[in-house]
């Protein structure tokens, strides 16, 4: 299952069109939620017990990394009826090189 991307902070996102979606923005900001407040059972209980997080900072030092965009893949599993992230990957986009100026 594909979780629709939420496009830049503070971006308006569009309403989620299947029941499919709501569950995952759902799920996904139950997590958010969770991660803010601490809640461990929350986190238990959306993260599976093998839940891979992965983070890639590329070429870019840890103490200037304030504010950043990320990629954001999860990968979510169904197991027993509850849907669980098994895998999260990060990574930047890379840098848009600026265009040459045009040869006359």
């Amino acid at each position: 299952m594909v979780t629709p991307a939420r496009g830049k902070a503070g971006a308006q996102a569009a309403e989620p069109r299947s029941a499919d979606e709501r569950l995952f923005l759902e799920l996904e900001n139950r997590w958010m939620t969770a991660i803010v407040k601490q809640d461990l059972a929350t986190l238990e209980s959306v993260l599976a017990p093998d839940c891979t997080l992965t983070v890639a900072l590329l070429g870019q030092p840890p103490e200037e990394t304030t504010r950043a965009e990320f990629f954001l893949t999860d990968t979510w599993v169904n197991r027993g009826g509850r849907w669980q992230v098994v895998a999260r990957t990060s990574s930047r986009p890379e840098k848009e090189e600026p265009a040459p100026p045009p040869s006359r």
